[in-house]
């Protein structure tokens, strides 16, 4: 599509530039999985839910494009924080330093290259004295570290950090569930598959279905089901269309939720009315909800989105959250 073509060029006139700290959106499909092999998801607490980047690409293959709002690059400003100064935050990931800015406990991404990379919350006090996996190469230290500390909108202080990091996949909620959208999909032909359904959409791009809110695919052995998720009203056109290029399992639902092009102006936004860093954006189509991942959850960031999108639309999680 034009609007592909459009964000490739601006990606690779941001590689041509280096590695910016500004906001960059990454299209995470599983064509592109050799090219983004290098990125690896940001891991702190009690959110584990391994590996949703690859499965999100590798099942919804040929079906959806998953595109994941990714934004590199600390805080240039003070970020406002509603919670009382003496809250003692944690957090888990990766500490690094290198040549463009000092100790940060890594949020968003981490692209694994050697030595890695990555941006995050600044760290006021470190030191690498005494800390256990602490790796050096090219001018760039890192270590997976579990830390507590204060934070002051401006600076994470550390209190303690012990090594490694708790186990745990950085998710911000996105947790993908291929499964058929409907118990008993309906059928006219089960012998055809991915090859027929692929043939068929040639000329039925997903976003001539009106009102469409989501759509995949379920492959299971025996049984290749197409997903299609619409707004109320709209499961008689979308159906009709479909059959009239695919025979297949096929599970049409009306769902009142907001369709795939509003979900993305949720995700593209969230950005600009929660009030501080939002380091990862990712849109969930099948269920009507945008994760984003900010560095402290609060009761501002909580209403500001509330008040833009409408009441859970949009759900946080923070790379650092309270211990109390």
């Amino acid at each position: 599509m034009g609007s592909d073509r459009a964000l490739q060029e601006r990606l690779d006139r941001l590689a041509s530039r280096g590695e910016p700290r500004g906001a960059n959106t990454v299209l995470a499909r599983a064509e592109a999985a050799s090219a983004m092999e290098d990125v690896a998801p940001f891991e702190h607490r009690r959110r584990s839910r391994p590996g949703w980047f690859v499965a999100a690409g590798i099942a919804a293959l040929a079906v959806i494009v998953v595109i994941v709002v990714l934004f590199t690059g600390g805080p240039s400003r003070r970020e406002p924080v509603t919670n009382p100064p003496d809250t003692q935050y944690e957090g888990d990931g990766l500490v690094l330093e290198d040549a463009t800015h000092g100790p940060e406990l890594c949020a968003g991404i981490v692209r694994t290259s050697l030595p890695p990379r990555c941006d995050g919350i600044r760290l006021t006090n470190w030191s690498w004295e005494r800390l256990p996996g602490v790796e050096t190469m090219s001018g760039t230290t890192w270590g997976s570290f579990h830390v507590v500390g204060t934070y002051d909108g401006g600076g994470f202080t550390v209190e303690d950090a012990s090594a490694p990091a708790l186990p745990g996949s950085r998710t911000d909620g996105f947790n993908p569930d291929f499964s058929p959208a409907c118990s008993d999909p309906e059928v006219i032909d089960p012998t055809v598959n991915v090859f027929e359904w692929e043939a068929a959409t040639q000329d039925l791009p997903p976003l001539l279905i009106p009102n469409l809110a989501a759509m995949w695919v379920t492959d299971t052995p025996g049984k290749y089901v197409v997903n299609v998720v619409v707004r109320p009203g709209a499961s008689a056109e979308a159906t009709q269309l479909i059959r009239a290029r695919w025979p297949g399992f096929l599970c049409v639902v009306e769902r009142d939720q907001p369709t795939e092009a509003e979900l993305n102006a949720v995700q593209n936004g969230v950005q600009d009315v929660v009030g501080q860093m939002v380091w990862l954006a990712s849109a969930d189509h099948r269920k009507g909800v945008v994760y984003a991942l900010v560095t402290v959850v609060d009761d501002t960031a909580r209403d500001s989105v509330d008040r833009a999108f409408g009441p859970g639309v949009v759900e946080l999680s923070g790379v650092l959250t309270p211990t109390r």
